[in-house]
Formats: structure tokens, C-alpha cells, sequence
């Protein structure tokens, strides 16, 4: 599934929202064009490039989700200690509840997974087990968003409910496009407060002499235009708007 963005800034001529943003960002700064081996000219201050992301793992990724609350449609795997006939994975219906054993209609929606266990060993214990100790962890039925846009068929920000990897992120705008020869894929992502982004060819990564990026939940993908046109340095332009279309998108 896949939400419409700004479905090309560039090829479509948007030029006001580029104006209009560049009036509302702060100073930028000019870096050497061997810097960093990217040769991009004009960048933010805030951009630290880097040759690899850091791998993560989907255990991480769930718990800096927003999705770390449940929502309908999630599943919610509940592990009781030394009792498995109420443990197992059950999932949020359309009112909200998780149906559970012996206790029945529990809600659910809203809950955080700590909420949800807290409120789960205080029902559990108030009839029917001394001391429980209960587990909770959540299978997001949407994990987050993950934004493509540049040369690719169709930008847009795009429904996740897994860490996926790069090509598959393309593969969600439908491939890059004729003009574009796929050697300057750059993947943005924030560690810890501070924006990384990784160049990458897409060539590399078919012919293996390089590793497939993991892309997680509120990653940038920008694919850059062979020609020029389309400019990884305008691009960085937008960011605030892009990071705002997820933000308010995942609510």
C-alpha cells in the first residue's frame, strides 16, 4: 500500500515548494566536491555521510517504532510464564479488545506493550494466578513509512511492516526510471538525532560486490537523475517537508 507524497518535485516543476522551503531552512554549508567521495556540492551542516548504515535489528526498529502501541489489526504475543494454555499470539479486533483466556475481552487499542502487559498481570492475578509473570511484545500490522522519491516511477511514501531491503524500497516505486542508470542511491536515516546518509549503486548491489542496505521505518530514499536534473543537493532542500508527510502520515 502506498500513500501519494509529492509525487515529483522536480519532474513536475514544483518549484514553489522548493522556493518556499528554501526560504524556512537555516544557513547551508558548501563542502569540497571530493569530500566524502560524493562530489554533491552544497549540503546541510546537518548531513554526516557515511560508506555503510549501521545493520539493525527488527527488535530495535519495533521498540523505536511509533507502533511500539497497539493498534486494530495488530497481534499481540503474550507469553505467561510456565502457563501455555494462556499464552500464544492474539490479535486486536475491530472493537479494540484482545479476546484472552479466563479473562476474556481485554482492551487493547492505545496500549503500549509494557500497558498492555501491566494491565495483564493485574487481571490475571486478581482471580486466577499468584504472581504471574507475563510477557508482551507486538507484530505491528504497519511497522512505519519509508519515503522513495527522485527518478523512480512512482514516489511516494510507502506502508512498511518489516525491515525491508533497498532494492525492495524501489522495487515499491515501481523501479527507477529510464533516465536514471541507478549510481547514486543515497540513503537518509537519523541515528541518534543526527541525519546519515549512505551513497549507494544500484549496480553494485545486483552484481553482489556489495551488501543489499537494510532500509527500516522513516529511512529517505532519494534516486538521483543521470542527467542532472534532479539534484540529491535541491532534494535536501525538502526534507522538512518530507519528515513532516511521515510524521503526521503515521498518525
Amino acid at each position: 500500500m502506498s500513500r501519494s507524497f509529492l509525487p515529483s518535485l522536480f519532474l513536475n516543476q514544483r518549484l514553489w515548494i522548493i522556493g518556499w522551503m528554501t526560504l524556512t531552512l537555516g544557513a547551508c554549508s558548501t563542502l569540497p566536491g571530493n569530500q566524502a567521495g560524493f562530489g554533491i556540492g552544497d549540503i546541510r551542516e546537518t548531513e554526516q555521510y557515511v560508506s555503510d548504515l549501521p545493520v539493525i535489528s527488527a527488535n530495535s526498529v519495533a521498540k523505536k517504532s511509533l507502533k511500539d502501541v497497539f493498534s486494530i489489526g495488530d497481534t499481540a504475543v503474550i507469553s505467561v510464564y510456565q502457563v501455555e494454555d494462556i499464552s500464544g499470539e492474539f490479535v486486536v479486533g475491530r472493537d479494540g479488545n484482545l479476546n484472552l483466556p479466563l479473562i476474556n475481552a481485554v482492551p487493547a487499542a492505545g496500549l503500549s506493550t509494557l500497558g498492555l502487559q501491566e494491565l495483564l498481570t493485574r487481571k490475571y492475578a486478581a482471580d486466577y494466578l499468584q504472581n504471574p509473570s507475563i510477557d508482551v511484545k507486538i507484530e505491528a500490522q504497519e511497522l512505519g513509512r519509508v519515503v522513495v522519491d527522485g527518478a523512480v516511477e512512482k514516489p511516494g511514501v510507502f506502508e512498511v511492516n518489516e525491515i525491508i531491503t533497498l532494492l525492495e524500497a524501489v522495487a515499491l516505486a515501481e523501479g527507477i526510471t529510464e533516465d536514471s542508470n541507478g549510481s547514486k542511491i543515497y540513503i537518509m536515516r537519523d541515528v541518534e538525532g543526527e541525519r546519515k546518509v549512505a551513497l549507494v549503486d544500484i549496480r553494485d548491489i545486483r552484481n553482489q560486490s556489495r551488501a543489499n542496505p537494510q532500509i527500516i521505518p522513516n529511512d529517505v530514499i532519494f534516486v538521483e537523475n543521470s542527467t542532472g536534473r534532479i539534484l540529491f543537493k535541491e532534494f535536501l532542500r525538502t526534507l522538512p517537508l518530507i519528515n513532516t508527510a511521515i510524521i503526521w502520515g503515521a498518525r
